[in-house]
């Protein structure tokens, strides 16, 4: 039955294209975007959308490595390219202030109908693809060359690995604390869309069906946005990758936001009122694939699906992307 599922183009796309919808109905309706959540920390003091974050990251964490032990899925863990995951979390964090909008926030805005948006996947794509199998390749392979490389015992660390203690143990540490924080966190007054409980608890259980979801039509690769849409734009150009899971994950995020910006009445294609936005845009578009391909995911990837391996490499990067982020939105907005 699974060998059947695994070789089934069919199973492949409606998979693909399930996974993708309901996460982008879900990003739609509870507006989650990463930049938002990282800037409004420093720019409003509000702590709304990180709060999604952390319960989508607590239950993703509980979730997928419930699936590991079951043996529904292996366990894979990102390498720790330390220098790779430094700079290019730091990149990709500025670059998203610019674009206006984190990976998943721009594709769900895409099905919404913003122009902007739609030039920022633009320029994204690009840089993901030069920076991966083109021109820019030699400065990813530089980085994650095997001198900036650290391992425990010969494997990608873990952060259970790195203390020394059991998974579970590590776990219930974790979920503790964070959960504590995000019950005792103010609450926002003003919040558009479904409340950040409800958004972040789909976001976790989605992260968590993707690994799932993926595993069952070949390899289990999770929700992941950088590498995908490098292969939207290489597959039709130069003929690769071969359509796969993540590829038709990806059509169907703009395509469920589609559905709910229409049942809500906001999907109408509009523009940025100022022309020099979409310069703007496409530069942060540009800066987030290439810096993308150096730390090996966008903030989807190593900020959820990766890191709720508990991976360390995964950790350094979303760390990188926020201090990223805060010295884009410094510059930009506080400096004065």
């Amino acid at each position: 039955m699974l060998e059947s599922l695994q070789e089934s183009f069919a199973a492949m796309v409606i998979l693909g294209l399930v996974t993708g919808v309901a996460f982008g109905f879900t990003l739609q309706r509870g507006r989650f975007c990463m930049n938002t959540a990282f800037r409004d920390i420093l720019l409003t003091k509000d702590f709304t959308t990180f709060q999604a974050y952390i319960l989508a990251l607590l239950i993703s964490i509980v979730g997928v490595n419930l699936m590991v032990d079951f043996g529904l899925i292996e366990s894979e863990i990102k390498p720790f390219n330390w220098l790779a995951n430094a700079a290019g979390g730091y990149l990709f964090g500025m670059g998203i202030v610019f674009a206006g909008g984190c990976a998943s926030g721009t594709w769900y805005r895409v099905g919404e109908g913003l122009v902007g948006s739609m030039v920022v996947v633009l320029g994204f794509a690009i840089s993901a693809m030069a920076a991966s199998i083109g021109k820019l390749d030699f400065i990813r392979k530089y980085l994650r060359q095997e001198d900036f490389t650290i391992q425990i015992n010969d494997q990608a660390p873990t952060l259970h690995g790195l203390i020394g203690a059991n998974k579970w143990i590590v776990i219930a540490v974790i979920v503790t604390a964070l959960g504590i924080w995000l019950i005792r966190a103010q609450r926002s007054a003003h919040q558009k869309g479904w409340t950040w409980p409800v958004t972040g608890a789909v976001i976790g259980l989605l992260i968590v069906f993707g690994w799932w979801s993926s595993s069952l039509v070949g390899k289990a690769e999770g929700i992941t946005l950088a590498s995908t849409t490098a292969s939207l734009l290489s597959y039709p150009t130069v003929g690769i990758p071969k359509p796969n899971w993540g590829m038709f994950m990806l059509l169907g995020i703009p395509l469920g936001a589609f559905i709910s910006a229409r049942l809500l009445g906001e999907a109408k294609l509009r523009g940025p009122s100022e022309p020099s936005r979409y310069l703007k845009q496409f530069g942060g578009g540009l800066l987030m694939g290439f810096a993308a391909m150096q730390s090996g995911g966008c903030n989807i990837n190593q900020g959820l699906t990766n890191l709720s391996m508990l991976s360390l490499g995964s950790l350094e990067v979303i760390l990188f992307i926020i201090l990223g982020n805060w010295t884009m939105v410094w510059f930009l907005f506080l400096r004065d």
